[in-house]
């Protein structure tokens, strides 16, 4: 199950409910939008309700995610599910010169991901932002 939840309440979301009602889609997506804007963690709060599942992956509109990551998370899950309670999956910011990812560079941010994205394998999680039971 597919939950997609969107935060911004004036957002014109017709293509999304298509989706949704798409015969090859039925009951496989669900669409929700908030109210009003609750914000990245209310948002994900509002998935968990209503999801029933043993493990979830938040992916926000920003992501691009490789084509393999759901064989990675289900890897994971399988190998280490009974001893960790989640995952957090490496983000890799786009090569500078480019203005954005310098600036999040030089503040220090991406250091945790730096740091991770040299280590051969990550073991359970240190945050949970990506998926968890």
């Amino acid at each position: 199950m597919i939950i997609i939840i969107v935060d911004d309440p004036n957002a014109d979301i017709e293509w999304l409910r298509e989706i949704e009602r798409d015969p090859m889609t039925l009951g496989k997506v669900r669409v929700r939008k908030n109210t009003s804007n609750l914000g990245a963690s209310r948002t994900r709060n509002v998935g968990l309700d209503e999801s029933s599942s043993d493990w979830v992956l938040f992916l926000d509109d920003d992501i691009i995610p490789d084509s393999q990551l759901l064989h990675a998370y289900v890897d994971a899950m399988s190998k280490y599910g009974a001893k960790y309670d989640g995952f957090v999956g490496v983000t890799v910011l786009p090569k500078e010169p480019y203005m954005y990812p310098t600036a999040v560079h030089l503040s220090g941010v991406s250091f945790f991901w730096i740091v991770l994205g040299g280590l051969q394998q990550i073991y359970g999680s240190i945050v949970v932002v990506a998926c968890i039971t």
